[in-house]
């Protein structure tokens, strides 16, 4: 018996969508026991696909900024602050001043902030 494309689309797993706090946490722990486990087996115990992974990895080792920079806003404290940060400029340019996301934006890529912020965290806060 042949399945139709409709019963074998809903085995499917959903795509998850990785929270920048998890995200960081997970970078950090693999980094701290990379010498014992291979991406493979860290990807295995956590329930992190490998790609994930990879891709997690290879976009913080292309990040244009110091290594100390990088360190620190790839880090848990680093996220949430971050996070305050876009929160505050959010309020005080849109909804206080009379600036719009584009000057977010703006502002962002001139203190080189940008490198850090993935494109749909500054949108999600509106």
């Amino acid at each position: 018996m042949t399945s139709t494309y409709a019963e074998s689309s809903q085995n499917i797993k959903p795509k998850k969508k990785w929270s920048r706090d998890d995200v960081s946490t997970k970078i950090i722990d693999f980094k701290e026991c990379k010498k014992a486990l291979t991406q493979r087996e860290f990807a295995r115990q956590t329930g992190v696909p490998r790609t994930t992974l990879q891709n997690w990895l290879t976009r913080m080792d292309k990040i244009d900024a110091d290594p100390v920079l990088v360190s620190f806003f790839e880090s848990p404290v680093g996220v949430n602050f971050l996070h305050i940060l876009i929160l505050g400029l959010h309020f005080e340019f849109t909804k206080v001043g009379c600036a719009s996301i584009h000057n977010i934006s703006n502002f962002l890529h001139l203190t080189r902030l940008s490198n850090f912020i993935l494109d749909d965290q500054v949108f999600m806060i509106g």
